[in-house]
């Protein structure tokens, strides 16, 4: 969880260019995130900090045009600017990834009398002699720092507003989905935490082994170029409906569907370049200095429906309070202490003046805890029985000119 207020600053900027023509730009956050967690496990018995950052910023520029009095169309075009921080990303073996079979050293080199290791005769593999000894986080084949991942991309928002009369107007918008480039920055991965123990002894033994099966004695640490794809922002479709019952109340509701499930699937994350030889001899032989992982997150699609109202009891103050329900998309089979989508009720107050040219605007955005248990998750073994409370409080504050 992250005490400290997350900035997200936004500009923007519109200009009529006649009565039936206005044009605009602006620049502010699209989507994402950031957040700590502390958990314990099997590899991290006094608990470990990890963190996570995402953050997708657009540029856009658009248009509205008036086709006639009661109808308009509007549509803009967003660049898309994405970049991830994360300590600790996850994800398990696939893409053709398997794991090298456990070779006998001496001083470095490889024994050219015997060069296996052998189970009841047989070459075992690091990964199966890892989950024979039921080493925490064996059945993670990544747990990776990555810092400085950047891409880019690009998403279209089409939207049409009809004034059915005085008192109502409808609405509707889509947006396509949002492309977006692989990420691509640094990792470091240490595996060196999987096989810690809490015996002097038993390090000792761990210690004496890894000597004599690994060319650098054991030496789990390595740093790569990561490549993270298969990240893309959702498609959205919405419709909503404004009512003034009175000329100083206005009443509101937006139904939006977002289509997850197409946009946050699988990511794929792709080590390369590693200078670690020990991990090269576990994962291959030595024959690749990369690493090719998967991160599950299976999201489904997501409804939300927001309710507002709007009450000006003088011509320059404007009260406003809103309910927002949004359907939680992440299963709890791939949710992780990095995809707290758990909040699905919020609550809203905001207030706005309206001071001659200048406007000012508040709101505050309350998301209600809510607690879900990962009784078995389809990430790691190592979040088995994590149980997983999240709430927010957002607070935004804007203001305008005309001129």
């Amino acid at each position: 969880m992250r005490h400290f207020p997350l900035p997200g600053p936004a500009l923007a900027f519109a200009q009529r260019i006649d009565d039936d023509l206005a044009l605009g730009a602006s620049f502010e956050p699209v989507s994402g995130g950031g957040g700590s967690a502390t958990f314990v496990t099997g590899a991290f018995p006094g608990g470990e900090r990890e963190t996570s950052n995402l953050l997708v910023l657009g540029l856009s520029v658009g248009g509205a045009f008036r086709i006639r009095p009661d109808l308009s169309v509007g549509l803009s075009l967003t660049g898309l600017s994405a970049s991830l921080d994360q300590k600790g990303l996850v994800g398990g073996s696939g893409g053709g990834q398997t794991a090298g079979l456990v070779r006998n050293f001496t001083n470095g080199q490889l024994d050219a009398t015997d060069p296996y290791f052998r189970v009841n005769g047989q070459p075992i593999s690091w990964g199966a002699l890892l989950a024979r000894a039921g080493t925490p986080g064996a059945s993670s084949s990544a747990i990776a720092d990555v810092s400085g991942a950047t891409g880019w991309g690009g998403q279209a928002t089409l939207g049409v507003a009809w004034r059915l009369c005085d008192e109502i107007s409808l609405g509707a918008a889509y947006a396509t989905p949002g492309w977006l480039t692989p990420l691509e920055g640094r990792a470091t991965l240490d595996a060196s935490a999987a096989g810690a123990q809490s015996s002097g002894a038993l390090d000792a033994i761990q210690s004496d082994f890894l000597s004599h099966h690994l060319p650098r004695g054991g030496d789990l640490v390595s740093r790569y170029s990561a490549r993270l794809s298969g990240l893309s922002l959702p498609q959205t479709a919405g419709v909503g409906i404004a009512f003034w019952p009175l000329p100083s109340l206005l009443l509101a509701a937006d139904l939006k569907w977002l289509g997850w499930r197409l946009a946050f699937d699988t990511v794929t994350v792709h080590l390369q370049h590693g200078t670690g030889q020990d991990l090269a001899e576990i994962t291959s032989d030595q024959l690749s200095s990369g690493i090719r992982s998967r991160v599950l997150l299976r999201w489904h699609d997501q409804l939300a429906l927001s309710l507002g109202a709007t009450f000006a009891p003088v011509e320059w103050l404007r009260l406003r309070v809103g309910y927002h329900y949004a359907n939680d998309p992440a299963p709890q089979r791939t949710e992780g202490p990095f995809t707290p989508v758990t909040v699905e009720h919020h609550a809203t107050l905001g207030l706005g003046l309206q001071l001659g040219p200048v406007s000012f605007d508040a709101a505050w955005i309350h998301a209600f805890a809510r607690t879900t248990t990962i009784e078995r998750s389809g990430v790691s073994s190592d979040w088995d029985g994590i149980r997983h409370k999240a709430d927010q409080d957002a607070f935004l504050i804007g203001g305008g000119v005309d001129f």
